[in-house]
């Protein structure tokens, strides 16, 4: 169910938006019913269900930092164009 909710996150929620807080309660609203509907979850594990994806979505926009970004920090030119894998 974890990962799940890491594709989610991933894949529903900008990587522009800089806070969880501000993504719009519609976004986060599809993501609870998707994991509803795949699991057996109940209406109690809402808050952990959106915590798990907040914190996943942080952890992918750290990754991409991480990995596509402080590399290049000094060489802007290649800063210019995204990478092809994102």
């Amino acid at each position: 169910m974890q990962s799940y909710i890491g594709v989610l996150a991933r894949s529903r929620v900008p990587i522009v938006d800089k806070k969880w807080t501000k993504i719009p309660k519609d976004i986060k609203d599809q993501i609870w019913e998707a994991v509803d509907m795949a699991y057996v979850v109940g209406q109690g594990g809402k808050k952990m269900v959106l915590s798990s994806a907040g914190k996943k979505w942080k952890d992918f926009k750290s990754t991409l930092t991480r990995h596509h970004i402080l590399p290049f920090i000094n060489e802007k030119e290649k800063l210019r164009q995204p990478t092809e894998l994102y």
